[in-house]
C-alpha cells in the first residue's frame, strides 16, 4: 500500500550531473533497500557515488554523510529525519500526501502528480483535497478512485534544484514570486482543515518552476 512512494533513482541523473559538473558538488546516493544501482556513477575532480550499493554502507556512515551534507535531496523516508535534526538545507521531491510533512520538509518541495485515468489530466491541489487524499498514506485510496501517480521528471527535479539557488540568491523573477504568493493563498484557504497535521499553514513553498509547468495545480 506504500508503492506510491517508490521513486526511480535514474530520474536524479540530470540533477546529479549538473550539481557535479557545473557546480562542483560531490553527489552521494544514500538509503537502503535499493532496487537498482546507478550506471552514471563517476569519479574525478567531483564525484557521483552510489554509496547505497557500496561496501561502506553502515548506520554510522549514513549519519555522517547526511548530517554533514550541504544540501539534502529528500525523496521520502527515514533519512530526512537526520537532515532535519542536523539543520541541513532540504529540497523535497516526489512528495505525497500534500498535507502531511514537517515545515522543514516543505520549505521547498514538489509533489508527485495525481492523474485521472479517464481524462488523463492531473488533479489540482483543490481537487486532491476535495477527494479526501490530502493526508492519505494508503496507495489503495488512489486506485479506488481510478487515479494513477506520476513521479517527477528529470527536468522537474533539476528545476527545483535551480529554484533553490534562485531563492537563496534572491534571483526570483516577478512571475515566480507571484506564483509562490498565489500558491500560499491557496494553501492558507484550507489550512484550518488540517490543524492536526504537521503542516497546516503557509510556511511551505512549492517550487515556482513546478507551478509554472503545471498551472492547473492552482485552479
Amino acid at each position: 500500500y506504500h508503492n506510491y512512494r517508490n521513486n526511480d533513482i535514474n530520474k536524479l541523473q540530470l540533477l546529479s550531473e549538473y550539481a557535479s559538473e557545473t557546480l562542483g558538488y560531490d553527489v552521494i546516493r544514500v538509503g537502503s533497500l535499493t532496487k537498482n544501482t546507478i550506471s552514471w556513477e563517476r569519479k574525478g575532480e567531483t564525484n557521483i557515488i552510489d554509496y547505497s550499493n557500496s561496501k561502506y554502507l553502515s548506520p554510522k556512515n549514513d549519519i555522517d554523510i547526511i548530517t554533514c551534507c550541504e544540501i539534502f535531496i529528500n525523496g521520502g523516508g527515514g533519512p530526512s529525519a537526520l537532515a532535519i535534526a542536523a539543520g541541513r538545507q532540504i529540497i523535497t521531491i516526489n512528495h505525497l500526501p500534500i498535507r502531511y510533512a514537517s515545515r522543514e520538509i516543505l520549505k521547498l518541495w514538489i509533489p508527485k502528480l495525481i492523474i485521472n485515468k479517464e481524462t488523463n489530466e492531473y488533479l489540482s491541489l483543490k481537487n486532491i483535497e476535495e477527494l479526501g487524499l490530502a493526508t492519505t498514506h494508503n496507495g489503495n485510496d488512489y486506485l479506488e478512485k481510478d487515479l494513477k501517480i506520476i513521479e517527477n521528471s528529470e527536468n522537474d527535479i533539476l528545476n527545483i534544484f535551480l529554484d533553490y539557488f534562485k531563492i537563496k540568491n534572491n534571483k526570483l523573477s516577478n512571475e515566480e514570486i507571484d506564483l509562490i504568493n498565489e500558491y500560499k493563498l491557496k494553501r492558507k484557504a484550507t489550512a484550518n482543515n488540517y490543524a492536526n497535521q504537521f503542516i497546516s499553514d503557509t510556511e511551505d513553498t512549492m517550487a515556482p518552476s513546478f507551478l509554472k509547468s503545471y498551472p492547473n495545480l492552482l485552479k
